[in-house]
């Protein structure tokens, strides 16, 4: 699984990784496509070498990189994952789907083998207790960093979590998309120090 993750190369100078992230995190839907996509392969081949032979024959690989990303999508979309490079997000995707396999195995010794769908695959997110640090952006912690938050801070992170654009935010609050923009920058920073999430 390591040589899978340091063989991720960096973006051309033209498209920064870091600069997409900061793009997606403005609600920026193109920036999100291009986050996801760059790292598409890398996704396809640790959930391969995840699953093994034995799984492989009862989950299909792209429902499983399909769920990992409906779970990751959010973070990104809110700004909350504090990210420089493809191989943070290619281990934060990583440790989801080794997560999702791992919790699969644990239902498998309760059940009859079955083969699971993208459906089923979500519904493992509730079938075991999180470790918060790994699976900080599931919407149970979500809404405990929620109740963290003032009514004001409240509104504004919903509107990210939605994906509306810097723009569209602005107006509806009624003021300027560069103040607002330091704004959310503060709310990531204590949303990530509430939820302890760092690649320091």
């Amino acid at each position: 699984m390591a040589d899978v993750i340091s063989h991720a190369s960096s973006p051309s100078p033209r498209s920064p990784f870091r600069d997409w992230v900061e793009r997606a995190a403005d609600g920026d839907d193109e920036a999100l496509a291009k986050l996801l996509e760059y790292c598409e392969p890398k996704f396809h081949i640790i959930a391969r070498v995840a699953l093994g032979p034995l799984l492989r024959s009862q989950v299909d690989t792209l429902d499983l990189v399909q769920s990992m990303k409906r779970m990751l999508i959010p973070g990104l979309r809110a700004g909350l994952y504090d990210l420089d490079s493809p191989e943070q997000l290619v281990a934060l995707a990583a440790t989801v789907i080794r997560r999702k396999v791992a919790l699969y195995w644990r239902r498998q010794r309760r059940q009859p083998v079955v083969r699971l769908g993208e459906d089923t695959l979500e519904q493992t997110r509730w079938s075991a207790p999180e470790a918060p640090a790994e699976q900080w952006e599931n919407e149970e912690l979500l809404s405990q960093l929620l109740d963290k938050l003032t009514p004001e801070e409240r509104d504004l992170f919903r509107m990210q979590l939605e994906g509306l654009p810097i723009v569209e935010i602005a107006r509806k609050l009624g003021c300027k998309p560069g103040p607002l923009r330091a704004r959310l920058s503060r709310l990531r920073k204590k949303l990530r120090s509430l939820a302890g999430f760092s690649w320091g």
